[in-house]
């Protein structure tokens, strides 16, 4: 069983991303926790989560969130790894086109070597694309279909 303490370490940097990156979180009520020790989800270590807090519970508790960090992980991160955990689970917070709080998915899900071998082949992955020209990130076209030249470390 898990055990679970208050995160303000983890508060500190959230108020700063919110300031400099996600203004639209300012009013967002949000309580950060840590968990003793990552969970796992298909195998995979789960170093953080956000949560959007149901209706009856945020009457009770004034909550819209709550970002629960695996504290075993959050020990283990650089300064610019905490920094890129917290506005990562952030990024999944916000207002959906009714302004209602919302949760939302990552931008991208696949694999390295589908990208790689075909490619920006959907909307998500052209969004991407741009996104990614936009940062200035290399993007090598001479692969079919714009794909990245990528490494994959499993």
């Amino acid at each position: 069983m898990a055990n679970y303490s208050e995160a303000p370490e983890v508060e500190e940097i959230a108020q700063k991303i919110i300031k400099e990156h996600r203004n639209d979180l300012a009013n967002a009520q949000i309580y950060y926790m840590f968990r003793d020790k990552a969970a796992k989800s298909k195998g995979d270590i789960v170093q953080g989560r956000a949560r959007k807090v149901s209706n009856i519970y945020n009457h009770v508790t004034g909550l819209d969130y709550i970002i629960e960090i695996a504290e075993d992980e959050w020990k283990q991160l650089t300064e610019k790894g905490k920094y890129a955990l917290v506005h990562h689970e952030l990024n999944h917070c916000g207002r959906d086109e009714n302004d209602n709080w919302t949760t939302f998915n990552h931008d991208f899900t696949g694999f390295l070597d589908v990208l790689e071998l075909y490619g920006f082949y959907d909307r998500d992955l052209k969004s991407l694309r741009t996104s990614l020209t936009q940062m200035k990130l290399p993007i090598d076209d001479r692969f079919e279909g714009g794909g990245l030249r990528l490494v994959n470390n499993r």
